[in-house]
C-alpha cells in the first residue's frame, strides 16, 4: 500500500481528491468507458474504438469504469493503456474494477502504477485512497468548478477484487461507506455522480420497481446482495448519477428513489474478451455524462 493514513475522525482533506474546471463556454462533457481489457496483445481495434470515440465526442473528461486491463502481463498491458490514454491529452480518472488484478501484478501494484501516471502527467488522476481500504485501492474524488465553486463532485468508488467467486460478491466494507460520508461531508454534500465497477444491488432493485429511461437488461445483476447502507449513504449525501459496469450486456438506466442508475455501454472489442466469455453479440460504445454549469446532469449512450 502507498496511500495515505485514514480514519473516519480524521479532519477532511482535499488532497483525497482533484480539482477541475468546467469549460468556460458552458456545458461539461464526461466520456465513460468501461471494460477494456486491454491484454497486452491483440488491443488494436479496442484502441481504434476509443480513437474514434473521442474524435466524436470531444470530451472535457474521460472516465474508465474499472477492468482496464488484466490478465497475465497485467502490468505491461497496463503501461500500454496508460501510454494511450495520455496520449490524447485529455484529463482522464480510472478506477479499479475487479479484473485489473488479474494476473503477474495485483491490484495494488496495478493502483501504484496510476499513482505513478498521476505523478509524472498532467493528464492522469488517479489517487490510491486510504492504506486501511487496502482491498480496495482506488478512492477519490475530482471537484468540478464553475467560477470558483463547485459544481458536482465526481466519487470514484474501488470495487476490491472478486475474480474467481462466481456469482458470489461480498458486501461493500463498511469502511468504504465510511469514506464516502467523509468525503461527501467534507465537500459539502453538493450534488454528485458516483462511478463504481461493480454494480450496486439496486441496480436490480431498480430495474423491477424503479423508471426505466433508457437501454436494455440481458443478464442478471453481477453484485453485492445487500448494498442498502451504501446506497442510503449516497442519496443522502447528494448523489444524483450511480454509474456501473460489470455485467457487459446490460446497458440500461432507470430512475430509482431519486437516484439516476446506469450501465455504461461496454467499450472493448478484445480478443481476450471474445476468447474468456465467448461473446457473441454485444453492444458497444461509450456513455456521456453532461454536466451543466448549475450542476445537473444528462446522459446518454453514444453507440459504436
Amino acid at each position: 500500500p502507498v496511500g495515505y493514513d485514514w480514519t473516519s475522525d480524521d479532519a477532511f482533506t482535499e488532497t483525497a481528491g482533484f480539482t477541475m474546471n468546467m469549460p468556460e463556454s458552458g456545458d461539461m462533457k464526461v466520456l465513460l468507458l468501461s471494460d477494456l481489457h486491454i491484454s497486452f496483445f491483440f488491443n488494436d481495434k479496442t484502441f481504434k474504438f476509443i480513437d474514434k470515440m473521442i474524435k466524436r465526442t470531444d470530451p472535457n473528461l474521460i472516465v474508465l469504469m474499472g477492468d482496464n486491463v488484466g490478465y497475465l502481463w497485467n502490468h505491461k498491458s497496463c503501461a500500454q493503456f496508460i501510454k494511450r490514454i495520455d496520449s490524447y491529452k485529455i484529463p482522464w480518472a480510472p478506477i479499479i474494477g475487479n479484473h485489473d488484478g488479474s494476473g503477474k501484478a495485483n491490484r495494488n501494484y496495478i493502483a501504484k502504477m496510476l499513482s505513478d501516471a498521476t505523478a509524472n502527467s498532467v493528464y492522469c488522476m488517479f489517487n490510491y485512497g486510504p492504506n486501511s481500504l487496502e482491498k480496495f485501492s482506488g478512492n477519490y474524488f475530482v471537484n468540478l468548478k464553475n467560477g470558483g465553486d463547485i459544481a458536482h463532485t465526481l466519487y470514484m468508488i474501488s470495487s476490491g477484487k472478486q475474480s474467481g467467486e462466481g456469482t458470489h460478491y461480498p458486501r461493500i466494507p463498511e469502511l468504504q461507506t465510511k469514506w464516502l460520508e467523509w468525503a461527501q461531508e467534507g465537500n459539502g454534500y453538493l450534488p454528485s455522480s458516483i462511478f463504481t465497477h461493480i454494480p450496486l444491488k439496486e441496480f436490480d432493485l431498480a430495474w423491477q420497481s424503479g423508471e426505466h429511461l433508457f437501454g436494455e437488461r440481458h443478464e442478471k445483476v453481477y453484485g453485492p446482495d445487500d448494498t442498502a447502507d451504501f446506497f442510503a449513504s449516497a442519496k443522502s449525501g447528494g448523489t444524483k448519477n450511480i454509474f456501473a459496469a460489470h455485467d457487459h450486456y446490460n446497458n440500461y438506466s432507470v430512475m430509482y428513489q431519486g437516484v439516476q442508475l446506469t450501465y455504461t455501454l461496454h467499450s472493448s472489442f478484445s480478443r481476450v474478451s471474445y476468447e474468456y466469455w465467448g461473446f457473441k453479440k454485444i453492444i458497444r460504445g461509450g456513455t456521456m455524462l453532461t454536466i451543466k454549469p448549475d450542476g445537473t446532469t444528462t446522459q446518454e449512450h453514444i453507440y459504436a
